[in-house]
């Protein structure tokens, strides 16, 4: 060995135990980087789990442990891994390190000695703390391996058994002196098995204590621990207990009512001659069962949250409690009391349940009798099979125009007509004496008096809900015309803007500049004014009384600048319509402009009183509307080939003159175009 081997040997025997875990990682990186030259390390040392405690050259722990792997399988000659106990040291050199090998074994050794160290102090520190919680327990408590031997026990165990740990450590416990002959062929029988709790007697100071066994496996380990729990006392008084239970059952069987006492888990205890019979099972089937293991479950559900009521408020509790035993509807009037024994402890339930069912039901049907007599709507009680009406309330008397007398001889099919006879709520008609009808609202339920099957039938009058329903639908449909009409006039009036704007480029001609602003004008006024017609047509407001005349004057002016227009109207024809009359005339005279094709454009206008109705007659001199089409152009969405308009604004007319009770056609006018004759109802004497 020459001297700088020496040199480098001795620098890596020098690793001394460095003062934490973090200065050892440090140390490790230190050492293979300067005397070894490697690029990569990790060291992974398993303390309360998997630990990295030094990396290097690696993202992160997963990176390292990949790389482990590979190079276990791959084996690359710059690569050492040396596995130990409870670690692993992953060391990588950029060059071969063949020659450099026992070195790295060297490092590699003193590193695991360190890891070591680490690994166990703390497993001294688990040790440590493991007997210091053993040693603190109350209990009893035994350490064993599977096979049942004792590896350790605590103060509580010497204390009770007479036993130290040396008389104890390394024997079989089933073996040991403390227990009594049947207790260790118990013992032995659990060995293998430390899953479940079970009970043994420990002689102590010449008597039996009895413990309760209740193993766990303790983490990390293969060995249980066996926490014992001394229940001597507890039994001393279970016994007693069951004496007291038998001097109770003698008493209890002879009372009338459900007498029983339950245990903390629910289970029934003791219970007498009366509860036997009512569920019709010997007493001993129902011993050491809950409620949802006798009675139907609504009941059981009843008493098992009377039971929660008691153990929460740790006082008497008085309830009732309804279900069906054996086909019969049962209601029990239940008093329940907790039970404690001499030291304040909570041991059970007792209960008395008397049956009040004929009490209750006498109730029920006085209460019945009340709702009926004060009761708004139609009551009747209807014999399920043949409905028959058996009793009747006067409101329903009333409605239908017949006494009581006279509705008790008739069946409720005579007076009432139903779609279905099924279902908790279904609407129909009542049919009054004098055959008229008016719409209903049924609520049907069944029920049984007596063995027998009865409707319960509750009819309320529906007829003014009908007719805000109707009301609803026509304001619906009102407003939904509106909004059309709103949007369609308002795309007219954006049309004329741009035909305005249009001639104003083209001529400078300031006059078409006034005109879009009169038209502005226009739609800005009607936005305004939708709000007001809105609140006409959900105020409920209907027609009223409008002057034809005027409001034709006012939109013939509108569209004097785009028509010869010639006028034959007489003042104040009074027709009925609403505030929405003037878009019928607007939208017929744009559509008598728009579909023109001449030059010069004419539109005739005349309007007449005629038996009771006012006539407007809009002839054109256009080209005029195929027979065809004469009925299409008042439907929704109808467009003229010419145009490409939307085809609304015909169809608002004939919606809006409908609504007023009015009619429009088309017809052909002499000797060409067309003529609109619309037909409004005479709002008021109008010269004929």
């Amino acid at each position: 060995m020459d001297l700088y081997e020496f040199l480098m040997l001795h620098e890596l025997l020098a690793f001394t135990i460095p003062s934490s875990e973090e200065e050892f990682g440090k140390e490790v990186i230190e050492r293979a980087t300067r005397i070894l030259g490697v690029r990569r390390i990790a060291l992974f040392v398993e303390l309360d789990c998997v630990k990295c405690m030094a990396l290097l050259g690696f993202r992160n722990d997963r990176d390292a442990l990949d790389a482990i792997e590979e190079a276990e399988i791959l084996k690359p000659d710059n690569v050492f891994i040396h596995r130990f106990e409870g670690g692993v040291l992953y060391l990588e050199h950029p060059l071969n390190i063949k020659n450099k090998k026992r070195f790295f074994q060297l490092f590699s050794k003193r590193v695991e000695e360190l890891a070591r160290h680490f690994i166990l102090e703390r497993r001294k520190i688990e040790l440590e703390k493991k007997n210091v919680l053993l040693k603190s327990i109350p209990d009893p408590v035994v350490v064993v391996s599977p096979d049942g031997a004792v590896k350790d026990v605590n103060n509580a165990w010497i204390n009770l058994t007479e036993l130290s740990t040396s008389d104890v450590s390394g024997k079989k416990i089933y073996e040991l002196p403390c227990f009594d002959d049947e207790s260790r062929i118990r013992l032995s029988e659990m060995v293998g098995k430390w899953t479940e709790k079970f009970e043994v007697v420990v002689i102590s100071g010449g008597k039996p204590r009895y413990l309760e066994i209740n193993p766990a496996k303790i983490e990390g380990s293969e060995d249980y621990v066996l926490v014992c729990r001394d229940v001597t006392e507890l039994r001393k008084i279970t016994i007693k207990f069951w004496r007291t239970v038998d001097l109770l059952e003698a008493l209890v069987d002879s009372i009338p009512d459900v007498v029983y006492f339950k245990d903390t888990c629910g289970r029934n205890i003791v219970v007498n001659k009366a509860y036997a019979e009512l569920v019709g099972k010997p007493k001993e089937d129902i011993v050491g069962k809950r409620d949802d293991e006798i009675l139907p479950p609504y009941l059981a559900a009843q008493c098992r949250e009377s039971d929660e009521l008691v153990m929460t408020k740790g006082d008497i509790v008085r309830t009732e409690e309804t279900g069906y035993i054996n086909g019969r509807k049962i209601t029990f009037e239940t008093i329940k009391a907790p039970v404690y024994d001499k030291g304040g402890e909570f041991i059970g339930i007792i209960g008395i349940s008397r049956d009040i069912t004929e009490r209750v039901r006498a109730e029920e049907l006085k209460r019945f009798r009340t709702l009926m007599d004060y009761s708004n709507d139609a009551i009747f009680l209807v014999e399920a099979e043949s409905g028959k009406i058996i009793d009747v309330n006067m409101t329903a008397c009333e409605w239908l125009g017949y006494t009581k007398d006279e509705l008790l001889e008739k069946t409720i099919y005579d007076v009432m007509d139903l779609p279905a006879w099924r279902g908790e709520a279904v609407e129909g008609w009542h049919v009054r004496r004098d055959g008229s009808k008016f719409p209903i609202s049924v609520s049907l339920k069944e029920c049984e008096l007596e063995g027998r099957r009865y409707l319960v039938i509750i009819a309320r009058d529906i007829t003014r809900l009908k007719e805000a329903e109707e009301r609803i639908k026509r304001m619906n449909k009102h407003l939904s015309l509106l909004n059309k009409m709103l949007r369609h006039d308002i795309k007219n009036g954006l049309t004329i803007i741009k035909g305005y704007l249009d001639l104003y480029r083209d001529s400078g001609n300031e006059e078409f500049l006034k005109k879009i602003e009169e038209r502005i004008a226009v739609c800005t006024e009607l936005i305004s004014t939708i709000r007001e017609i809105e609140e006409a047509l959900m105020a409920g407001r209907g027609l009223k009384i409008v002057d034809i005349s005027k409001v034709l004057e006012k939109e013939i002016e509108k569209v004097k600048d785009k028509a010869i227009v010639n006028v034959k109207i007489p003042a104040g024809l009074k027709v009925l319509a609403d505030d929405m009359i003037p878009s019928i005339f607007e939208n017929v005279l744009l559509n008598a402009i728009f579909h023109n094709d001449k030059e010069e454009k004419r539109v005739d206008i005349e309007a007449r009183a005629i038996n009771g109705w006012v006539e407007v007659r809009i002839a054109d001199n256009g080209p005029g509307i195929p027979d065809e089409i004469k009925e299409e152009i008042f439907k929704e969405g109808f467009k003229g080939e010419k145009t490409g308009r939307t085809g609304l604004g015909l169809y608002l007319v004939k919606t809006l003159i409908e609504r007023y009770g009015g009619s429009i056609h088309v017809e052909d006018n002499e000797p060409e175009g067309s003529v609109f004759i619309l037909r409004f109802r005479s709002g008021g004497v109008n010269d004929e």
